[in-house]
């Protein structure tokens, strides 16, 4: 075993941990009753971002995981996404059960459903509705949509510092009693290193922890060369990286399409 800027490294093709934050996990679970097994370390800090490759099954359901945890040790969560912040009234109604025909209809026809690179997927519509199953069975858990307005879609400079907009958005709205999983592409979700960025994962307090995904190849549902749809994966393993505090592999991934094609 070597260690490596904060990293574990147990052989050529295995998981790089950040030293005393994570566990070796494989992911898989996405039930309560036997959720991945995450360090107390990790488990404690206010922020934890999921940078993900977009579109894939496996990524949502380490963010489920993390979310059972949270629950089964009595903590207050916040799911958060990259939907419109115009749309946080009608997130908060479904995920608070309001059974209304039109809070359902609202919440079907959200923009972020429409989006055809990963980022509206069906894993991240079945994970709103288990969010919503935790919420009934008593656990204190909201859904954040960190996403500038979609107005500001149309300005050049709000697109342009957008990344940043989303961590201000994050970090204004999480209460002292709160712990935040963050699921963001993982171009936001890392530490760039560049002074005076304004990228997310800059943005960010220095107690956040940072996660990059590693897996086996497979599938994913993005957008290459303006085609987008369920596309080859390479594998892409842990390795010692500056920009994340963690890695953790989930093997092989399947895409996940979007919830409207």
């Amino acid at each position: 075993m070597t260690m490596y800027a904060g990293f574990i490294c147990r052989n050529a093709t295995a998981v790089f941990v950040a030293a005393a934050l994570l566990w070796p996990i494989s992911v898989h679970a996405t039930d309560c009753k036997s959720p991945v097994k995450f360090s107390a370390a990790t488990l404690a800090r206010q922020i934890v971002v999921v940078g993900e490759l977009h579109g894939t099954n496996e990524q949502p359901q380490l963010v489920a995981s993390i979310l059972c945890s949270w629950k089964n040790t009595g903590r207050n969560a916040v799911f958060a996404i990259e939907a419109s912040r115009d749309d946080q009234a009608t997130i908060d109604e479904f995920v608070a059960g309001v059974e209304s025909a039109d809070v359902e209809k609202r919440f079907r026809e959200l923009r972020i459903w429409d989006q055809r690179d990963g980022r509206g997927s069906e894993a991240l519509w079945r994970l709103a509705l288990f969010v919503r199953d935790l919420r009934a069975r008593g656990a204190n858990v909201r859904i954040l949509a960190m996403d500038i307005p979609r107005a500001d879609w149309n300005d050049a400079t709000m697109r342009e510092r957008r990344s940043a907009a989303m961590a201000e958005r994050l970090i204004s709205s999480i209460r002292d009693d709160e712990h935040a999983v963050v699921l963001i592409g993982n171009f936001h979700a890392r530490r760039s290193g560049d002074v005076g960025s304004t990228a997310f994962g800059d943005l960010l307090p220095s107690s956040a922890v940072r996660i990059r995904v590693g897996h086996d190849g497979g599938t994913a549902w993005n957008c290459r060369e303006r085609e987008c749809r369920s596309h080859e994966v390479n594998p892409a393993h842990c390795k010692p990286s500056a920009e994340f505090d963690a890695c953790v592999e989930v093997g092989t991934i399947s895409a996940s399409p979007p919830v409207r094609r």
